[in-house]
């Protein structure tokens, strides 16, 4: 087969087609209120009543980052910054997503910090002592008279808003600011068939980084299956 074409195979009301509605309503690439999950439409029929007023996953998907994504990211901070190179995105009735798994090296993230913003030996100490980012903030507040600190307070900061909320910081800046949200993404092309009036929209998923799936359906027979690992 094609090393850049994932096949689907099944008999009917497996799940196929549900399977890649799920893909393209976890993260499509434009507002689109026919790629957005509605618990009503979407969820299995027979057990809704179940989760009336619960907001249960739909899917989860786990990444696996290229070479040049890892490069990407070690070229601004350090080699060996990421943990893994694999990552996981729930997604949710309501249309959120939760990203897991964005695993970094805080010990390499440090080392970084005292590399980059010329920190002197006293400096170091106390950036070494810090065993989280909410300690590494307050290490570097507290000592903002030693060089370096400001500059790295400075870093610190605009990293946390960067991220946007994530519990850990870095790991949040790492998967925005450097796109890796962009490799869960599907993308919708229109192309021509034989003849000239003949006009096909397509949806392409990201599936070359896709390694595993697991998803509930509406199908008779699919609607517990979990489809995974997907591999070429």
């Amino acid at each position: 087969m094609e090393s850049q074409i994932t096949r689907i195979v099944g008999k009917n009301e497996s799940g196929k087609t549900a399977l890649l509605e799920a893909l393209a309503k976890s993260n499509y690439f434009e507002d689109n209120v026919d790629f957005q999950f509605d618990k009503d439409l979407d969820y299995p029929r027979s057990e809704l009543i179940k989760v009336r007023t619960e907001n249960p996953k739909v899917l989860t998907c786990e990444y696996e980052l290229s070479d040049e994504d890892v490069k990407s990211v070690e070229e601004f901070f350090a080699e060996g910054i990421l943990s893994k190179k694999r990552f996981s995105v729930t997604s949710y009735y309501d249309n959120t997503r939760a990203t897991t798994e964005v695993l970094t090296d805080f010990g390499i993230f440090k080392d970084w910090l005292i590399s980059a913003f010329g920190v002197g030996e006293q400096g170091k100490e106390i950036i070494h002592a810090a065993t989280d980012y909410p300690a590494l903030v307050s290490a570097v507040s507290e000592n903002n008279s030693l060089p370096g600190m400001n500059e790295i307070k400075a870093e610190l900061e605009k990293i946390k808003k960067e991220a946007n909320g994530w519990t850990n910081p870095l790991e949040g800046y790492i998967y925005k600011e450097h796109e890796l949200e962009r490799e869960t993404t599907c993308a919708n092309f229109a192309h021509m068939g034989k003849d000239a009036d003949q006009t096909y929209q397509t949806v392409l998923y990201n599936l070359d980084v896709i390694i595993s799936v697991g998803y509930r359906v509406k199908s008779q027979c699919g609607h517990n299956s979990a489809f995974g690992p997907i591999r070429y």
